[in-house]
């Protein structure tokens, strides 16, 4: 399979959880394209990096220009561009954009066409806020899948503003879900899936959603099938 994984920046010291996936996708004879809405600031890497050559794999998103007419020419040089070299995915990210109520987002946009672009079985979005932002992709692209992860880094940025205020942050329009436990991180876990559940509940109206959780999740006695 096609998979595109979409995180905040790679590689990063502290995740190993995402090298470890990665580097287990390419073992298992999957074609992996990593995309990192920022560059690492680190200098240091593990070694898993340069030995699967991760770094020829990972496509770092543009920026949108803080000049608006800088930002339209830009846009404007990028619709040439995918016209001739993928007009299917270009046709479908522009019909989204100028369909929607919102304004148009160039960012969506700028980070829209190189990751469709890459023809996707399979998109695998890390941490809350990214799924907040990417699951457009889905409507853009039905079929293709679409697996939005939380981690612990979601369950802190949510209690900044209490549980309410993630509450609403976990309530993201995504297909799937996935909660990732650590160990030893019992409260954050049963404080998450409080979160996550209560988002259930506020969307009881979408016989379409689908919870997908943890094996170990479950054996730690949280939740019981």
């Amino acid at each position: 399979m096609r998979i595109a994984v979409i995180v905040s920046t790679f590689p990063k010291l502290s995740e190993t959880f995402i090298l470890n996936q990665i580097t287990g996708l390419l073992k298992r004879g999957h074609t992996v394209r990593i995309f990192s809405r920022y560059h690492p600031q680190e200098r240091v890497l593990h070694s898993e990096v340069a030995e699967y050559e991760l770094l020829e794999r990972t496509v770092y998103l543009p920026t949108v220009p803080v000049s608006k007419w800088v930002c339209r020419f830009k846009a404007v040089g990028w619709l040439l561009r995918f016209l001739f070299t993928h007009p299917v995915v270009l046709f479908r990210v522009l019909r989204y954009l100028l369909s929607r109520q919102e304004p148009f987002s160039y960012l969506l946009f700028f980070h829209s066409l190189p990751i469709l672009s890459f023809r996707p079985d399979v998109i695998h979005v890390h941490f809350g806020n990214n799924g907040t932002f990417y699951w457009p992709l889905k409507i853009i692209q039905p079929k293709t899948a679409f697996l939005t992860m939380f981690h612990g880094h979601d369950l802190l940025l949510g209690l900044e503003g209490g549980r309410i205020t993630i509450v609403k942050y976990l309530g993201l329009p995504t297909k799937y879900w996935q909660i990732r436990n650590s160990p030893g991180s019992g409260f954050w876990s049963r404080e998450l899936l409080w979160s996550v559940f209560a988002c259930i509940m506020l969307e009881l109206n979408r016989p379409d959603l689908l919870f997908a959780m943890d094996r170990r999740l479950v054996q730690t006695g949280f939740f019981a099938f």
